[in-house]
This record gives structure tokens, sequence and C-alpha cells, in this order.
């Protein structure tokens, strides 16, 4: 691979092995993620001879556990070509208060670039050992509600964007994939028609509308805000409204607002923001019939965790 060329997956497909080699250990010196992704994504496509295929929700999900994964490797300090066990990995995710499911996806994301890594003839046998997983949904870390103090720090310290996604969550209850779903067009329409932001969602005759979000002002005054800037950036790439359309984006910029305004992050990260305006607004009423319908759930599976943390609102 020329030197200065980012591969796709079919130049990386396209390789001969030395070449492959060679672009892989460029690839982990500088740890560039796109490229460790597509080395990784390449890997994937190569091992689908049989017929098999990997579905885009699965793609999506592995991407996000490699960046994951590098996240570890660089706050750990190791190299690419000699990593630690995965069961090292796996706990680390445990301890940050991830689900089960999660720490399997997780791992399961990293053991493919790892196998991927091998594929261009890089060994780590290590890496690959066998790995316990937390059985049982007891394992699990509740994630907790961020307190009337540590919201009013995020608020005071945000920049323009990530206080529209900290005011999403906490006021309107969004989701991150609900934040990256949002279009620029779509929200300065909902902000010229009315009170209310809508969600939408792709079907084959375009993109519909299927709820409907009271906007209060503080969240209406930050979208404004943020179309604002939007509309005198000379190079936005595209219609989204926020910056990047990854679903590790949010989650990155909530870590480091936390970070500069001394909140804790892990055990409320950015589920923690949703929350809290479940906490916040069963306060209010008391009523889990309403808080249903306020958080937009289809059951009233899930609501209990809500219910807990608005007993220990602060």
């Amino acid at each position: 691979m020329p030197a200065g060329i980012e591969g796709t997956q079919e130049i990386w497909l396209s390789l001969t092995s030395g070449q492959r080699l060679i672009a892989a250990r460029q690839a982990i010196e500088t740890r560039d993620p796109e490229q460790l992704w597509v080395l990784t994504s390449a890997y994937l496509a190569d091992q689908q001879g049989d017929g098999r295929s990997v579905s885009t929700h699965t793609l999506h999900t592995y991407r996000m556990g490699v960046r994951k994964f590098l996240q570890f490797v660089a706050e750990k300090s190791a190299a690419l070509d000699a990593l630690p066990n995965m069961q090292v990995y796996a706990d680390w995710l445990v301890a940050s208060g991830h689900s089960p499911m999660t720490v399997r996806t997780r791992v399961t994301a990293a053991q493919h670039l790892v196998r991927g890594l091998q594929w261009t003839g890089i060994e780590n046998d290590v890496a690959l050992q066998r790995v316990r997983f937390p059985q049982h949904q007891g394992h699990q870390k509740t994630r907790r509600a961020y307190t009337n103090d540590e919201v009013a720090r995020l608020l005071r310290h945000a920049d323009v964007e990530t206080r529209v996604m900290v005011l999403l969550g906490v006021e309107a209850a969004f989701k991150p994939a609900e934040m990256l779903n949002l279009r620029l067009g779509e929200v300065r329409h909902d902000l010229n028609q009315g009170p209310n932001l809508c969600i939408y969602r792709d079907q084959p005759g375009g993109r519909v509308a299927v709820e409907s979000v009271p906007l209060s002002t503080p969240l209406r005054q930050a979208l404004q805000q943020w179309a604002a800037v939007l509309d005198k950036m000379p190079n936005k790439p595209d219609s989204r409204f926020l910056l990047s359309g990854r679903a590790d984006y949010i989650e990155d910029k909530v870590r480091q607002l936390c970070q500069r305004t001394d909140v804790q992050y892990e055990g409320a990260g950015v589920e923690g923001l949703r929350i809290t305006a479940g906490a916040r607004f069963y306060a209010r009423v008391g009523n889990k019939g309403q808080l249903r319908g306020f958080l937009r759930m289809t059951s009233s599976k899930g609501l209990e965790k809500y219910v807990l943390a608005a007993s220990q609102l602060g």
C-alpha cells in the first residue's frame, strides 16, 4: 500500500501477503483506528467465503468495539503486537460497569482485530486465550443518574455541541442512537414549526416522523445555538446534526466533559443522562404509566431503574 494512502477493505483484500504485513505494521505504528478497523473488516470479509455474511448492525457494533479496545490498549500502554491476555480486557470492561452482553460483544470485536492482525502475519497467541465472561445480570453495575449539581456543572462548562447532547439526554430522554439520527434540516423545520422535536425513522418512502418530544426552553435554545454554528461552518460534511455519526462519539464527548468538570463518568456514562431524565420525571409525577410514555418505551420492562434513581436524586 503506497505510503500516505489509506486503504479500503477492497485494497486490503487485494494486497499480497507481504504487502498486507507491511500495511498492518504501519497501522500498528500509527495506531490509526480507522485503518485498524478497515483491516478488521477486510479480515471478516475474507472469512465469508463459505457464504456467511455479517450484518450491517453487527459490523457497526464491532467497529465501536475495536475503538473501545484501542482506548484500553492506550490506557494500558500496551503494544498491538504484544497485547495482554484478553481476560484483562474483559475484566476492565466489567469494572467499567458494562453489562455481560456488552462485555462479550466488545471482547469479540477485539478478538476479531487480533485475528485480523494474525491474518496479516502479526502473531499474538497470548491475547486469544480463553476468556471467562460474567454469566448473570447480577454482575451488571446499575447505571446511576447524574445529580442536579453535576448536571449544572456539565452545562456550565460544555461546548455548544456537547451542551445539546447533555440536554437531549437529561431533558428529553434521548438515547444516543436518537441523537445521532438527528438531521439539521429536520431540526430546523421542527424549531420553526412548534414546541416539539420529532424523532424520524428511515422508511421505504423516505424519513418519517414517528415520535414528537416536547422541548424545554433550555433545550430549544441549545438546539438553535448549535444550528446557527452549523450554518456558519464552511465545510460541514453532510446533513447530520452532530458532527459525527459514530456511536462512541457521544460517549467520548460526555466523558471528556466529565473529566473537565470533575464529574464521575464511570457508573453513569451516557445512559445516565437518560436515566436522569426519567428519574426527574418520575420524581415529579410518581406514575409509572406516564413515565413509560415519557421515555417512549413500548413496555414497562426496565422502568425500575428510573424509579430507583428517582429516590436517589440529589
